[in-house]
């Protein structure tokens, strides 16, 4: 099987868990950005649905939509806020003000994850890393959060990594 089909078999059939939990609050900034998940599968949001406004999302819906935003990296692997979507969501680095939270949200989820969903996301982790364009240090924090090792990656190891990766791609250009 590919890794599509794998994502697809690893997550059956889940219900629809409502509306009230696409968000954690309800303001009209919050409520407009997951207005498009509304009463919609996971096997039913596109590419529009998902990334930079879907910040707003709960990490009750995350874990809801997680197979759909999976499956939409995968077949749009030049979409790249799909895979940051999911990759922000299983690391936090060691600046972050928010640590106990993001901590206690990544645990929450990695918890509910079958061995089965934990074997799928780390294919899905080395595939995004083939991509060559996240930082090796946020994939590592990614699969280490899968099983659930929980620890903030160096914000200056990736400080580091993206200027080396930016002075690589200006010599290319």
């Amino acid at each position: 099987m590919d890794l599509l089909n794998d994502i697809r078999a690893a997550w059956p059939t889940t219900p629809y868990p409502g509306d009230q939990v696409l968000s954690d609050c309800w303001c009209d900034e919050c409520e407009f950005s997951v207005r498009s998940l509304r009463g919609k599968s996971w096997g039913q949001i596109g590419v529009g649905d998902v990334g930079g406004e879907s910040g707003q999302m709960s990490a009750e819906a995350f874990r809801y939509y997680l197979p759909g935003i999976l499956a939409l990296s995968v077949q749009h692997p030049d979409e790249l806020h799909l895979a940051s979507e999911i990759n922000l969501r299983f690391v936090f680095s060691d600046h972050s003000h928010e640590r106990p939270k993001a901590r206690e949200n990544l645990s929450r989820l990695t918890r509910t994850l079958s061995p089965r969903q934990r074997e799928v996301l780390v294919r899905y982790f080395d595939w995004l890393a083939n991509q060559e364009w996240q930082a090796p240090i946020l994939i590592a924090a990614a699969i280490r959060a899968v099983y659930g090792m929980i620890e903030p990656f160096s914000f200056d190891e990736l400080d580091r990594w993206n200027r080396q990766r930016a002075a690589v791609l200006r010599a290319e250009a």
